[in-house]
């Protein structure tokens, strides 16, 4: 049976020739959650300072950095979405395309043996190897970063109520690995049934 490190480098393998696409996309990532950090002090200093002080100069400042923040945000989430589709779209390509040169190669008893159905089926469940190596991937990094700037920022503005909210988070972390594996079987079995009655 192979195991996942094998399994890893396999993929590994069709992931190398794009992996300048999955940089530039977690970079401006990183950017995106980066411009969430100001947001929540910019937005206090305006409400609190800048509004009851009457000086429309500086409230102009304020909304045009608060204006220019977001336009930088939006723009950095097209772009990111534009470098992960070329990474994925690359990726499940060439994973069809050495699936599809692999069975060529395979003896006719292969095929007498396994149904055209059961190894068209085999072939559809492409989309969600390459959905696990780059969404799954991309939802990781997302996450640890937003985690990182949210908790920064609370813990910031209020440190107790930071502390409180962490005081969640392994019982989430648990819920995650308790879950995994249960929804692993269910999967497994659910593209074995479709193989099967395909």
């Amino acid at each position: 049976m192979t195991s996942k490190k094998e399994l890893l480098k396999f993929f590994f393998g069709f992931q190398r020739p794009y992996l300048k696409y999955a940089v530039g996309a977690g970079l401006l990532l990183l950017l995106f959650e980066l411009l969430q950090l100001p947001m929540p002090f910019i937005t206090r200093y305006l409400i609190d300072k800048v509004i009851p002080s009457g000086d429309f100069g500086l409230l102009h400042l304020f909304c045009g950095i608060l204006l220019g923040v977001i336009v930088i945000k939006q723009l950095s989430a097209y772009f990111m979405r534009v470098l992960f589709v070329y990474y994925k779209g690359n990726i499940h390509t060439d994973l069809e395309k050495s699936m599809y040169l692999h069975l060529q190669e395979l003896p006719l008893s292969f095929f007498q043996r396994n149904p055209p159905g059961y190894l068209m089926s085999r072939i559809s469940e492409i989309a969600s190897a390459d959905s696990l190596m780059a969404d799954t991937l991309l939802m990781i990094m997302k996450d640890i970063l937003s985690l990182s700037v949210g908790v920064t920022a609370i813990l910031y503005l209020d440190f107790k109520i930071g502390l409180m909210s962490l005081a969640a988070l392994p019982f989430f972390v648990y819920s995650i690995k308790h879950f995994h594996k249960r929804l692993n079987a269910v999967n497994r079995q659910h593209y074995e049934a479709n193989a099967q009655y395909a």
